[in-house]
């Protein structure tokens, strides 16, 4: 298994550090189904129907697709209109975790948001409040304030046991641009919070009123880090159904699609580094 590996000084020690690059194994299905029953028969013969969490799990999509030219399923479905769609994994898991309080996520003119009490609320963007930085956990510097000050960081790992990020909280008070620009000066982003795990990971550190790296921008709300990883092929004006294909028209752009459509598919399983098996 590919490893990186740093080299730490500390004014105790010397401190080595290594971690692992891991990918989803994706295997292209050359049978004809809906998208319900290509989730059926991915979870019968592999793990289950695509998901696409990361841009490593994009490349090896990419190279499972490198040979074959057709629109494929992917684990993506929602409910209701494609405008104002949430969409989930085929784990369960919803692509965008907005963990609102009840009536917050729909107040108008509050663009920012916080976590408190382990739910999202909105606030007003020129309050200043402590707030919550995010780190890759490949940097070294941050890496080493994982080990040098463990009361104030806290790391944690997703499923496919890839540490992913490191959060840490900053006391001193700040509006939001503010917070965001100090995140960033370290090297790292005004903190999300992707799913539940991420929530219990914050919530570890505080669970008093912090700033999080949402806003509201352009109808919707959406991460200052990006996340999560997305790949939609205008989904407003693109589609009209509720299950996700892989657009081969289109650069493989996520395109909503009528679940009862009959094409190929996706899946993954394993947790493997590399590869792919082609699926008759």
């Amino acid at each position: 298994m590919p490893q990186t590996c740093h080299l730490l000084l500390s004014s105790i020690k010397w401190i080595f550090l290594c971690y692992s690059a891991i990918t989803q194994y994706y295997s292209l299905v050359l049978k004809e189904k809906n998208w319900t029953d290509a989730q059926e028969y991915c979870r019968q013969h592999y793990t289950n129907l695509s998901i696409i969490h990361t841009e490593e799990d994009w490349k090896a999509i990419q190279y499972a697709l490198s040979n074959f030219s057709g629109d494929v399923w992917i684990g993506l479905n929602g409910n209701g209109p494609v405008q104002t769609q949430k969409w989930s994994w085929s784990d369960g898991e919803d692509l965008m975790f907005l963990n609102w309080d009840g009536g917050f996520g729909s107040v108008l003119d509050i663009h920012c948001a916080v976590s408190v009490s382990s739910r999202f609320r909105q606030q007003l963007c020129n309050t200043t409040l402590p707030y919550m930085c995010q780190y890759g956990m490949g940097s070294p510097f941050q890496s080493l304030k994982l080990l040098l000050f463990p009361l104030q960081i806290t790391g944690f790992r997703h499923d496919n046991g890839e540490t992913e990020k490191v959060y840490e909280l900053i006391t001193e008070p700040k509006i939001q641009e503010e917070a965001v620009k100090a995140c960033n000066h370290q090297q790292g982003e005004l903190a999300s919070i992707c799913n539940q795990k991420e929530q219990d990971a914050f919530d570890e550190l505080t669970k008093g009123i912090t700033w999080i790296g949402l806003k509201h921008q352009d109808n919707k709300w959406n991460w200052s880090s990006g996340e999560p990883f997305q790949k939609w092929d205008n989904p407003m004006l693109v589609g009209d159904g509720n299950c996700v294909k892989l657009n081969s028209e289109n650069d493989r752009k996520w395109t909503p699609e009528n679940c009862s459509t009959q094409i190929r598919f996706l899946c993954y399983g394993g947790k493997l580094t590399t590869g792919r098996v082609l699926s008759n």
